[in-house]
């Protein structure tokens, strides 16, 4: 069985302001008829609303929503055929095309359509000369307001270093096992510590400490456990909700929340006794071993053989103005006035320090020479940055 049924609604005459029951389709006040209009409302206090069991009440609740006349535009109940104001026919009305709907530009404007279009256009050009206005504005501001982002340079030196070697006899002293193959003039030169072991000495007695069981004894401890349950009850409450069926009537139902019962499990503290195991330390002795390191010796030899020697290091430092130079070499000829082989190890280091439009000091390194020539003091670059985000130094373009 379904639980819905119907109330009665109400609706108010416009003409003289009388509220009447949902069933009349005429004002009892001034004999108006209902008009579409004139909307169906609900009862004051919908939860009070009676009931209704009458047959013939009953039948206009169900017979589904009003139809509005197409001719006087009246409203008229879906049981009748036809208009009781005017006598048009249901189905007239039915097919009947509804008029378009017109949309006006401008709101409260009376008259043709057509009337706003002089007022839109005018709005159009003046948001066109507006937006104008701006992008002009903003290009002059941009142009005036961004700076290129430029250095000037401060410092520009260079650095070289020149280091010069010469293969010639040197004296050496070493064991008999390591004298190179090109030694000459060995003489003996005794012997010498050639190396130490690791030689046992003597057993030593050391103490320590050990944990070891020593029984158990008896500890208490408190668990939660399963005793029952809650339950509580939430509190029942019931509303009356109602949709209009738009045609004097509504369709209602009693919903109700709450009434459940909800319940949870109940922990109650419990004791129980466990054993746990002791532990004491115990004092022992072990036997430890001692090492003492014992110089192991062999034969020695002094002798002279070949050997690159440092005869040259040197530096050398200027600006970009100077032209880079090597440091001029100052070697002493050989003792025996003979020619020996030689060799040089050079290295070159460029350095230019700039300042830019904003204050930041920047570094830059040279690849070579050539490069360094460009970077003159007081001389102002573009910087950039290359994909790898390094900066790079570009050419003021000429004015």
């Amino acid at each position: 069985m379904s639980d819905e049924y119907q109330i009665e609604m109400l609706w108010v005459c416009s003409a003289c302001q009388k509220q009447n029951l949902g069933r009349h389709m005429v004002c009892q006040g001034c004999g108006d008829p209902k008009e579409e209009r004139e909307a169906y409302v609900m009862p004051g206090e919908i939860g009070r609303a009676a009931e209704i069991h009458d047959p013939k009440l009953l039948r206009m609740a169900h017979a589904g929503e009003n139809w509005k006349c197409a001719y006087c535009s009246s409203d008229q109940r879906n049981l009748d055929g036809s208009c009781a104001r005017c006598g048009a026919g249901k189905a007239l009305s039915n097919e009947r095309p509804k008029a378009p709907v017109v949309a006006y530009p401008v709101s409260g404007m009376r008259g043709k359509p057509g009337h706003g279009r002089p007022l839109r256009i005018a709005l159009i050009v003046v948001g066109s000369v507006v937006l104008l206005l701006f992008g002009l504005g903003f290009g002059f501001f941009v142009r005036a307001v961004a700076k290129p982002h430029t250095a000037q340079v401060r410092t520009a030196t260079w650095a070289r270093t020149l280091r010069v070697e010469r293969r010639e006899l040197v004296a050496r002293t070493a064991f008999t096992d390591a004298i190179p193959g090109d030694a000459i003039e060995i003489a003996d030169a005794g012997v010498g510590v050639h190396h130490y072991d690791k030689v046992f000495d003597h057993y030593e007695t050391e103490r320590y400490t050990v944990t070891v069981p020593d029984g158990t004894r008896s500890e208490s401890y408190s668990v939660q456990e399963s005793c029952g349950q809650t339950c509580t009850t939430s509190p029942r409450s019931c509303s009356k909700s109602c949709t209009t069926n738009k045609n004097g009537f509504a369709t209602c139902r009693d919903v109700c929340t709450g009434g459940n019962q909800s319940c949870s499990t109940k922990y109650c503290s419990v004791t129980k006794t466990r054993q746990v195991p002791k532990t004491r330390e115990e004092s022992r002795t072990r036997q430890v071993e001692r090492f003492r390191q014992e110089p192991r010796y062999a034969s020695q030899a002094t002798f002279r053989s070949f050997a690159w020697v440092t005869v040259f290091d040197g530096k050398k430092e200027g600006a970009a103005s100077d032209p880079p130079t090597w440091p001029e070499t100052n070697v002493a000829p050989l003792a025996d006035g003979g020619v020996a082989e030689t060799r040089e190890q050079k290295s070159e280091t460029f350095k230019v320090t700039l300042v830019d439009n904003y204050g930041g000091e920047l570094v830059h390194q040279p690849k070579d020479a050539a490069e360094l020539e460009r970077f003159a003091i007081g001389k102002t670059f573009l910087v950039g940055r290359d994909p790898a985000g390094y900066a790079t130094f570009s050419e003021m373009p000429a004015k």
